[in-house]
């Protein structure tokens, strides 16, 4: 969080600060300490259902059995539990 936040002041015009699903895998409420620390986007786990049991890049990876879409609105009620709205979702 200490690397995020200082990222963050040393070039807050135009950081793209990501927070990881690992860092969510270590850390439950690391999207939201990221975010509150100076992240201003989010990763989410779109790998399709049927393909994550080959997917796994390392054990217990975050948000490995929820859909996208549960994803996605936990996601938008973060942001706006934090008072922050998404500004784009990707290309």
């Amino acid at each position: 969080m200490k690397v995020i936040a200082l990222a963050r002041i040393t070039n807050p015009e135009v950081a793209k600060i990501l927070v990881t699903t690992s860092f969510e895998t270590l850390d439950p409420t690391a999207r939201q300490q990221g975010l509150m620390s100076g992240a201003n986007s989010v990763m989410l786990n779109v790998t399709p259902y049927k393909y994550k049991k080959s997917y796994t890049i390392y054990p217990r990876r975050a948000h490995i059995h929820e859909d996208l879409q549960k994803q996605i609105s936990e996601t938008l009620e973060l942001l706006m539990n934090l008072g922050r709205a998404p500004t784009e979702f990707g290309d």
